[in-house]
C-alpha cells in the first residue's frame, strides 16, 4: 500500500486486523451494544410508562438478570443467547420508536454490526437479518466446515476471501467472483493435475470420474453427468470476471448475480470435496 493511498483516520483493527469471514458472535459486540444501550441517555429515559425489564422479559420469555434489585444489562447483554440479543435489538427499536430516538439505535447497531463483521444487518425498523440471506449464509458455513483439512487450506483461503469481499458496506462483487473461481481451481488442481479450470477440463477430467464413482448406478450416473455439465457452464460464466474488461469505466457483476455464483461455486466446492475424498479411498 502507497503512503498517499494510506486510509486516513481510521482505526488500525479496522484497516488492517480485519477477519477473512463474517462471524455469528463476536464478544465485541455484545460489549458495544451494551455500551451504546447503557451510555446514551435517550435509550434509559422516561418512555411514557414503558417498563423497559418487563417489557422485554414479556416479549422474549425470560427473566432478565438482576443485582438486587436493578437489572444486570451488562450481564444480559454479555451472557445471553444470540437469538434474545438479537430480538431485543428489534424490540428496544420499537420501545425507542415512541420517542423519537430509534435512529440513533439503528445507526449505533449497524456501525457496529459493520465493524465488528458479524453476520447481521438491520432493516430500517430494526429487524435483524443475515447479511445476505440463511440460505446463502448455510451454504457459506457448510462449505468452511467441509475444507477442514489441512489439503484444503488453499481453498479455504479463497473462498473465506470471497465471502469476506462481500461483507463490506459496498461489496466487491468482481473480487468475489475471482475469489470463488481460485478456490474451485485450486481444488481441481489438487484432483486432477490441470494447468488451468475450464469448461473443456471439466468434461475431460470430471466426467469420466463420476462415471467410476456411481458404478452402476445409472441414474446417478445420469444426474452427475448433468451436473459436470452445469459446473462447467459455471466456470464458462464467472471465467470473463477473472481479467481485465476493455471498458473504460469499470462494471462490476451485479450483487444479486454474485451471490447466487458464489453460492453455486460454494455447492460445486462441497461436492468436489466429497469426490476428492473418495478418490483417497480408491488410492
Amino acid at each position: 500500500m502507497q503512503q498517499e493511498n494510506l486510509p486516513v483516520g481510521k482505526r488500525f483493527s479496522h484497516v488492517y486486523l480485519q477477519p477473512s469471514c463474517l462471524s455469528s458472535d463476536s464478544q465485541r459486540m455484545r460489549v458495544r451494544i451494551y455500551r451504546l444501550f447503557i451510555n446514551e441517555p435517550k435509550f434509559t429515559g422516561d418512555y411514557t410508562g414503558i417498563d423497559i425489564p418487563a417489557y422485554l422479559e414479556g416479549e422474549l420469555g425470560i427473566i432478565l438478570p438482576r443485582s438486587i434489585s436493578l437489572i444486570d444489562w451488562r450481564e444480559f447483554f454479555i451472557d445471553c443467547s444470540i437469538n434474545d440479543l438479537l430480538d431485543s435489538i428489534t424490540i428496544l427499536w420499537n420501545i425507542f420508536y415512541t420517542s423519537g430516538s430509534s435512529n440513533l439505535w439503528t445507526d449505533g447497531v449497524s456501525r457496529i454490526f459493520n465493524e465488528e463483521k458479524v453476520r447481521y444487518k438491520l432493516d430500517d425498523r430494526g429487524g435483524v437479518h443475515f447479511f445476505e440471506d440463511a440460505e446463502f449464509e448455510f451454504i457459506s458455513s457448510s462449505t468452511i466446515s467441509r475444507l477442514g483439512k489441512p489439503r484444503y487450506n488453499a481453498v479455504r483461503v479463497a473462498f473465506e476471501d470471497a465471502l469476506a469481499a462481500l461483507a463490506g458496506e459496498e461489496p466487491d462483487t468482481k473480487t468475489a467472483l475471482r475469489s470463488v473461481f481460485e478456490a474451485n481451481e485450486i481444488l481441481f488442481k489438487l484432483m486432477f493435475q490441470v494447468q488451468q479450470l475450464k469448461q473443456q477440463e471439466v468434461t475431460k477430467k470430471l466426467g469420466p470420474y463420476v462415471a467410476r464413482y456411481f458404478g452402476d448406478n445409472q441414474d446417478a450416473r445420469t444426474a452427475a453427468s448433468q451436473f459436470v455439465a452445469s459446473f462447467g457452464n459455471w466456470v464458462n460464466g464467472v471465467h470473463p470476471y477473472r481479467h481485465g474488461q476493455a471498458t473504460e469505466d469499470p462494471n462490476p457483476p451485479p450483487l444479486p448475480l454474485t451471490v447466487a455464483l458464489v453460492s453455486s461455486g460454494a455447492s460445486y466446492l462441497r461436492w468436489l470435496t466429497e469426490l476428492d475424498q473418495a478418490q483417497e479411498r480408491w488410492e
